[in-house]
């Protein structure tokens, strides 16, 4: 066995975040998308980085789309957003629904 290997799935780590990041807001980490497990401390939380969360949209989404999240909100709008995940509910803006983070 490798004796370089620090983490078993490494979806679950502590990382640098925004500041104000609050336990289930989304969040990006560079390119990788996630959802805050506890509070910013110290300019950082622990991040899952895989799983399906009740997350806001902020505009319709159909199962199966692809969410992007640019300023703090995710949408079905790519435009300067980074790839977050799959909607797995139908929902309108303002709503929250069930997404699958990662891809």
């Amino acid at each position: 066995m490798a004796k370089n290997k620090v983490f078993i799935d490494g979806y679950q780590l502590t990382v640098p975040v925004p500041s104000g990041t609050q336990s289930g807001d989304a969040v990006v980490i560079g390119e990788l998308p996630g959802v805050a497990l506890i509070d910013e401390k110290d300019g950082q939380a622990t991040v899952d980085f895989k799983g399906v969360y009740d997350l806001e949209v902020s505009s319709a989404a159909n199962v199966g789309d692809i969410l992007y999240f640019a300023d703090g909100a995710l949408s079905t709008d790519g435009e300067g957003g980074v790839r977050f995940g799959y909607a797995l509910q139908e929902g309108n803006a303002g709503d929250t629904i069930l997404v699958k983070v990662g891809y």
